[in-house]
């Protein structure tokens, strides 16, 4: 019980922390791209659809010690260690 507390929270607390920062998926993309911490060819897709399809529910899935540890080793960063994704954003950036 209180490890999908914790999950919970951590996840909550990922999400806010990037929603302050982009309003959308796509935003995300352009500036990633825009800063070259992603490739041009991540703007060929349809992103609009894309974040249509993310189910930010499955972030709950995790025991915290798996979104802790996918948080620190997967979810991009930019130059100054700011994080820029949130979990289902990383998901969806590795399918593309």
């Amino acid at each position: 019980m209180y490890d999908a507390i914790a999950t919970a929270q951590m996840a909550k607390i990922i999400n806010k922390s990037v929603s302050g920062r982009f309003a959308s998926f796509k935003e995300y993309i352009e500036y990633a791209v825009g800063e070259k911490l992603l490739r041009e060819e991540m703007l060929l897709y349809d992103i609009d659809t894309l974040e249509w399809e993310m189910n930010f529910e499955r972030d709950t899935q995790f025991q915290f010690f798996g979104i802790a540890s996918f948080e620190k080793k997967y979810q991009l960063r930019d130059y100054e260690q700011n994080l820029l994704e949130k979990t289902q954003w990383t998901w969806m950036r590795m399918a593309m």
